[in-house]
């Protein structure tokens, strides 16, 4: 393969420049391209994310569950005050899912005590926290364990076809969006991929730690976009086709598809999904022509695909399209929108951002 596409050696700098600039992110669009143009995040304010959890709380064992509402502030480092208040170490304080730090944000926090002697809450005092609602559960908060975020997101400064808004808004109703995994992903300037490309490289096996698993989930989540980019570029992002790895809608139940006749009435009723891979040791499922067009796009990155492997990263898939839900827009005044949403865990809203607007600050 002299011609193939090395993602380190003409690669790393390519990738590196790809996200140098997050708001030039040029994956494919489903939709012709966005309509508008605004800025983004001009205040913690303009990005309001609450979470909710996939279960109910007891009420009652040895974990105490706090509700933080959190401003401009990392979930990891909440998490350490939370920690150094409880007087607990920082293995013992566990949450369902990192949210954003340039946003207002509402999630859950679970810290261990066994003795269920907790601390008086309301001496808690962080800047950039507030706690809103405290309780007990009998097991810890694990990752992923939420039904979903909801969102309420402002654009401010919007230049552009504002009449074409609500149409796009009904497309993605319709359709859904693509699945992308967003820039934040590849860490500032695509570090991430650098690293892991690195890392790939050197042939050498690195203990297990958080950076390497950043790195190794970066690597394959890339992997994922090319071939979301790809169907993307073929027209059939939206449809599963006969060999592909179906994903039902809400759930992370897989078949793969048959050659049926009610599977594109499924799919526009957004019943099933499309799938790609999340690249790793295992089978690849996939069959027929979406197994030729994974296998045409990922051959020129072998190398990142066998070192997934070597470091036993479990061959998982991702639907290609997410549904939003409860997808509403208030127009704040000429040139001010605000979106509320919601979506499920692992999706990104500016990959539903980017179908309507180019992102500015």
């Amino acid at each position: 393969m002299a011609d193939r596409e090395r993602p380190g050696t003409n690669g790393s700098d390519a990738i590196a420049n790809l996200f140098s600039d997050p708001y030039r992110y040029q994956h494919a669009w489903a939709f012709g391209g966005p309509v508008i143009q605004a800025r983004f995040r001009q205040q913690p304010q303009d990005f309001q994310v609450r979470e909710e959890l996939s279960f109910s709380l007891t009420g009652e064992g040895e974990h105490a569950c706090v509700l933080i509402q959190k401003t401009a502030a990392n979930t990891e480092w909440v998490a350490r005050q939370l920690a150094q208040f409880a007087g607990v170490s920082a293995r013992h304080v566990s949450y369902a899912g990192l949210k954003d730090r340039h946003a207002v944000t509402e999630q859950w926090f679970s810290i261990h005590l066994p003795k269920r002697q907790a601390p008086v809450w309301e001496d808690f005092a962080v800047e950039g926290c507030q706690i809103l609602e405290t309780t007990w559960n009998n097991k810890k908060l694990r990752r992923g364990a939420l039904r979903c975020n909801h969102f309420r997101i402002v654009l401010r400064d919007c230049e552009g076809e504002m009449d074409q808004v609500a149409g796009r808004l009904d497309a993605i109703r319709a359709s859904g969006f693509p699945n992308y995994f967003a820039e934040q992903r590849f860490g500032h300037h695509g570090n991430n991929l650098a690293e892991a490309d690195k890392l790939f490289a050197s042939g050498k096996r690195l203990r297990p730690s958080h950076k390497r698993g950043l790195w190794l989930s970066a690597a394959r989540s890339w992997l994922f976009n090319r071939v979301l980019d790809k169907r993307i570029q073929l027209n059939n992002w939206q449809l599963v086709m006969s060999g592909d790895v179906a994903v039902l809608q809400g759930t992370h139940s897989m078949f793969v598809a048959a050659d049926e006749p009610d599977l594109q009435s499924r799919s526009e009723r957004l019943d099933i999904h499309p799938s790609a891979p999340l690249w790793g040791a295992g089978e690849n499922r996939a069959l027929g022509v979406p197994a030729q067009i994974e296998q045409q796009v990922l051959e020129p990155f072998q190398d990142w695909c066998n070192g997934l492997e070597a470091y036993k990263t479990r061959m998982d898939r991702r639907a290609l399209r997410c549904v939003a839900q409860d997808l509403e827009l208030e127009a704040a005044d000429d040139s001010t929108l605000v979106l509320h949403f919601s979506l499920p865990p692992g999706s990104y809203a500016t990959a539903l951002l980017r179908e309507i607007t180019f992102l500015g600050t």
